[in-house]
């Protein structure tokens, strides 16, 4: 599969000779923060293990959520700020959006089951799923869906026929590509930011930028920190026909600002940005959003909305 483009909105094929500012690294050529819409009317379920503590939510209104057990682990607040933060000088993709979160943790030791929580967004009514994840049933073949891919593309078949944004993982270029649906939109991620290292897991605090910039090139560093392989999943799943080309898109993955760390007096920290197709897939979420508000047939018209 080729990997030369990124999602039109994300600004394709336009090149620029300077880096990105170091302090808003969300990137200048993102031109979904330009479009004039910002997914108001539109519902939004957020598929995470937990609900954020208060001081990682700033600028994030949920509409909704499943449990109310906070935990202190900041990737569901980047999701949430990537797709509707209200900052106005950091805001989402969709910040007007209702983001009701399907969090599984609910105080137990192992919450509930994670794919109970695809049964919870079917009660929001969202149009779009964000499943910033890859899958967790174990001992499952990355060769062929997971049961949970499966049941994802059920999903979407069904009332109210949901518009499903589910990541291709970190797992390195060369691995098999995580979520595998048909139904859905599988994203990869790219890199159109400042180059970056990565420093692990402290925080929100991925990645750090330099001023090394390369412009739309799918995200291949399989640098390792503490045994993870980073960079976009990019081989495709078996298939009879070897006809299943993922992921379906890619949007940008690296050095993305963030603001689920910020400070009460409203400045980010110096390192405030994230990652990951998790954070390519929330991108593409917000752009679904908006392009619900646009067309409100589309709420219910996945296969246009993916189109």
């Amino acid at each position: 599969m080729q990997h030369d483009g990124e999602l039109g909105l994300f600004g394709l094929g336009t090149k620029r000779a300077t880096p990105h500012s170091l302090s808003s690294v969300w990137g200048e050529s993102i031109r979904a923060w330009n479009t004039g819409y910002t997914g108001a009317g539109v519902n939004v379920c957020l598929i995470e293990a937990s609900l954020p503590t208060p001081d990682l939510l700033n600028y994030i209104a949920l509409a909704s959520y499943r449990f109310n057990h906070e935990l202190s682990w900041p990737h569901t607040a980047q999701m949430a700020s990537l797709i509707a933060s209200t900052s106005s000088s950091l805001p989402g993709i969709a910040p007007d959006s209702a983001v009701h979160l399907a969090n599984w943790m609910d105080g137990s030791a192992f919450g509930q089951p994670f794919y109970t929580s695809y049964d919870w967004c079917v009660g929001t009514v969202a149009s779009v799923w964000n499943w910033s994840y890859g899958p967790l049933d174990t001992g499952v073949s990355l060769s062929e869906p997971a049961p949970s891919s499966q049941y994802l593309d059920q999903l979407s078949t069904q009332s109210p026929f949901p518009t499903i944004v589910a990541s291709a993982g970190n797992a390195g270029n060369g691995a098999y590509v995580a979520n595998q649906l048909y139904n859905g939109v599988v994203v990869g991620g790219s890199v159109d930011a400042p180059q970056a290292t990565p420093n692990g897991f402290n925080d929100c605090t991925w990645y750090t930028p330099t001023t090394t910039r390369s412009d739309h090139r799918f995200w291949s560093d399989e640098t390792s920190f503490g045994g993870f392989s980073f960079g976009s999943a990019s081989v495709n799943p078996l298939s009879p026909n070897g006809d299943w080309e993922l992921p379906h898109l890619v949007a940008p993955a690296v050095s993305l600002a963030r603001t689920c760390m910020l400070l009460t007096n409203g400045n980010p920290p110096t390192d405030s940005t994230t990652g990951g197709t998790s954070a390519a897939t929330a991108l593409t979420s917000g752009v679904a959003a908006q392009l619900h508000q646009v067309n409100s047939t589309l709420k219910s018209w996945p296969e246009a909305t993916r189109a």
